[in-house]
């Protein structure tokens, strides 16, 4: 297909994006989220069900603005 993007701009980042972006949760103190760029849901899964295994953590959330989408944001 002539209009298809390039299968490899699907995992490889561009020159200014980074792999995994963290902002500061500004109402909530040691809270934030992490932001997983050309990602899929399974490394924001994995590391969600990990961060739940420790008893600090109170809560881990996934969350995707589309089922295919290739960037994740994971919550604490």
């Amino acid at each position: 297909m002539a209009n298809a993007p390039e299968r490899s701009s699907a995992f490889i980042l561009d020159d200014d994006e980074e792999k995994i972006e963290y902002q500061a949760d500004t109402k909530v103190s040691n809270a934030g989220t992490f932001t997983f760029n050309k990602e899929d849901h399974t490394v924001a899964n994995l590391l969600r069900m990990q961060l739940l295994r420790d008893p600090a953590v109170t809560d881990a959330i996934d969350k995707w603005k589309r089922e295919n989408d290739t960037m994740g944001m994971l919550g604490e």
